[in-house]
């Protein structure tokens, strides 16, 4: 497999505005990270917040973050891994093993997995180091999305991308 070392992505570089831009491509994978093609994406009210201008998350809760400028937004993905790094956990979310080729989708949200909330009651948008895919990290609106901190689940053989979306 060769490496592209840059793809294009659309940028929000703040309120309104938006580029298609040429990134980097990432060059290491943290341990059980992956990579993901995406195929199809969907567009979230909180797409349309940020480019509104309206960036604070979960307001009033130890999760309160605000997004930032510029990012490749989006979170409602779903696509085929294309590349891991092969020396961590390289599972989905019910346990199962990931290959290369395989089509999965996931949960935007990053956690810790520690904090009370995590331990406790799984409220994501709740943990005390919540990010988000598309907020905090590149998103669906990159060809390609890393993994690693969010969980991906696998999709059966022949299930519509567009409804994984």
């Amino acid at each position: 497999m060769t490496r592209p070392k840059f793809v294009k992505a659309a940028v929000m570089i703040g309120p309104g505005k938006v580029e298609y831009q040429e990134l980097p491509y990432p060059d290491h994978l943290e341990p059980g990270a992956l990579i993901v093609k995406m195929e199809m994406s969907g567009i979230c009210g909180t797409d349309k917040h940020a480019f509104d201008g309206d960036v604070t998350l979960y307001g009033g809760t130890e999760a309160e973050q605000d997004m930032v400028y510029p990012a490749v937004h989006g979170h409602e993905n779903s696509g085929i891994v294309y590349e891991m790094n092969g020396k961590g956990n390289e599972i989905e979310y019910s346990g199962k093993d990931l290959k290369i080729g395989d089509r999965v989708t996931h949960c935007p949200n990053v956690i810790c997995g520690r904090c009370w909330y995590c331990r406790r009651i799984h409220a994501y948008p709740f943990c005390s180091k919540h990010q988000g895919i598309g907020m905090t990290y590149y998103s669906d609106r990159f060809p390609y999305i890393t993994g690693g901190k969010c969980i991906p689940r696998l999709m059966p053989e022949g299930f519509p991308l567009v409804i994984l979306s």
